[in-house]
């Protein structure tokens, strides 16, 4: 009778191993005053989402292998989630009706978990696929948490302060084509000043307006062609457990 102690522990181990790392929940999005809602992945799926930053390309389309997931994203839009397996995959962009690819991701995709793919101009013309995983893990304070996607080309490395914190940047010298990690905010943080490092005199982009709310995570997609900045706001919210 002695191994029972073992083996009840040892399947105690394999339980608490096997769980999921995140429970799946749902998540209403809002961008350009429009919400969508998505409920979570089903097993063995991920949940992706497309933003069309380029300012040169009038209309993308995403595509997962032989796949289109989404057609016809303009400038500035941003898809709903859309479910994909949840394995290694090539992920291509192309001009909105044609099969040249403009570019390529290899992403290799987590059971349950959600993406955010980015079209990107880069600095010689062409574009870039870029994909960063979506963090929606709420937090005990239930203060809203940001982020900053790099998309901008030719502005060099980026700082966002926040307008009362001239010396305290909330992020500092983000790179091109990098995206921060989601970052709590105090009460006081409702308005930034985002800088360019090689014009630091002035703000390259005055965020005033975001209208920043408890239990919500922001993504700010800057983006900008021809030295001029501006930004795609992204606001999402878990809206509670979906279905298994």
């Amino acid at each position: 009778m002695k191994p029972l102690p073992l083996l009840l522990s040892l399947t105690a181990l394999v339980c608490s191993c096997s769980r999921p790392a995140d429970p799946p929940v749902a998540v209403e999005t809002t961008t350009a005053g429009q919400t969508t809602a998505s409920a979570a992945a089903s097993r063995e799926r991920a949940l992706v989402r497309f933003v069309n930053a380029d300012p040169h390309r009038v209309a993308l389309d995403l595509w997962f292998e032989k796949e289109k997931v989404f057609s016809s994203v303009a400038f500035r839009d941003v898809t709903p989630y859309r479910e994909v397996p949840a394995s290694r995959q090539m992920f291509s962009i192309r001009t909105s009706g044609q099969m040249q690819e403009l570019a390529t991701n290899s992403e290799g995709l987590t059971d349950g978990r959600r993406y955010t793919f980015v079209a990107i101009m880069k600095p010689d013309g062409g574009t870039t696929l870029r994909a960063t995983e979506d963090d929606l893990s709420a937090n005990a304070t239930g203060r809203p948490k940001l982020r900053l996607i790099h998309a901008a080309p030719n502005a060099g490395e980026l700082t966002l302060i926040p307008t009362n914190r001239a010396k305290d940047p909330l992020f500092d010298d983000i790179d091109f084509q990098s995206t921060t990690s989601f970052k709590e905010l105090g009460p006081s943080l409702t308005a930034f000043h985002l800088y360019r490092d090689d014009k630091k005199e002035e703000p390259a982009l005055n965020l005033t307006q975001l209208n920043l709310q408890p239990d919500r995570f922001y993504t700010l997609v800057i983006t900008g062609a021809k030295g001029s900045l501006e930004s795609i706001r992204i606001e999402d919210q878990l809206s509670g457990p979906a279905a298994p």
